[in-house]
């Protein structure tokens, strides 16, 4: 219901922001592998992993391989804003590559494609750990820099790539109620429209040069913003697509019920897990910061 949805929405609000502004770094860290865990738990659930004890052992999986990543990047939290071959970068990398090469042919071709992962619950949890790593990781990145000479300035960098994500799927909601004529992606998503899509682009645009002038990035060349705001938008979008597609097929309306009106903590961040290592990987390979 829709107010179920407000409630939660102002309740979630102000404990975002103090996460994004007020913990420092190790905290931050921390929250978001919380976060990534609570989607973990969920994701077990779409791609046919049975038994709390078998969850709960991938859940704990992933919690552990945060802090092995922690362990190996050396100093963790103050990576250089050129991408190195340091394991962080490489996980951001894990995220780019998924959806390019994994989550791009399956939305294409489902509902044949799910054939691919369905009945295969191992392969399901691979592209689980892909995105929960390379996400925390673009988070915590993210978040860090400028943390020496100007401690707040990574949280707006955060607010600024959900700015990005928010707008597209906003301006996707209310182009595609208004204009919504085509189908986007009918097997997988029946309510998404190429006029919404486009809407969708068009919201992120706005939002993405504004925030850009608010942050004072650099705007020549105009290239590298254009990629990092259209890259975010449009791989938002197929991280929408993607879990759309991973409920049908598991026959289920929403991936948990934690946030009332809402669903679960997948369902709020499906985009986010998508667009969060494209931006960072982005952000940080153009010298944004």
């Amino acid at each position: 219901m829709l107010w179920q949805r407000v409630i939660t929405a102002l309740l979630l609000l102000p404990i975002a922001l103090g996460a994004l502004f007020m913990l420092p770094i190790a905290s931050f860290a921390a929250f978001c592998a919380l976060v990534m865990a609570g989607c973990a738990w969920e994701w077990t659930r779409l791609v046919g992993l049975h038994g709390h004890a078998l969850r709960a052992a991938y859940v704990g999986l992933l919690l552990a391989l945060f802090g092995l990543l922690t362990q190996l990047s050396d100093p963790f939290f103050a990576w250089p804003a050129a991408l190195s071959q340091s394991p962080p970068q490489w996980v951001l990398a894990l995220g780019l590559g998924f959806w390019s090469l994994v989550a791009l042919p399956l939305v294409l071709r489902y509902p044949a494609s799910a054939a691919v992962w369905r009945g295969r619950g191992w392969l399901g949890a691979l592209m689980g750990l892909a995105l929960f790593l390379s996400t925390w990781v673009a988070l915590v990145s993210l978040r860090a820099v400028g943390v020496l000479d100007e401690p707040l300035r990574g949280g707006f960098v955060l607010l600024y790539m959900l700015g990005i994500i928010w707008a597209a799927d906003i301006g996707a909601y209310f182009a595609g109620k208004a204009l919504g004529r085509r189908k986007l992606a009918p097997m997988v998503s029946p309510g998404k429209t190429v006029e919404g899509f486009l809407g969708g682009l068009g919201g992120a645009a706005a939002v993405g040069i504004a925030g850009a002038l608010a942050l004072e990035l650099p705007l020549l060349p105009w290239w590298p913003l254009a990629a990092l705001i259209l890259g975010t938008a449009l791989v938002s979008v197929l991280g929408d697509l993607f879990e759309s597609m991973m409920k049908r097929a598991a026959g289920v309306k929403d991936s948990g019920s934690l946030l009332p009106g809402h669903g679960g903590v997948l369902d709020r961040l499906d985009s986010l897990l998508a667009a969060g290592p494209v931006f960072a990987w982005l952000f940080l390979a153009f010298g944004l910061q």
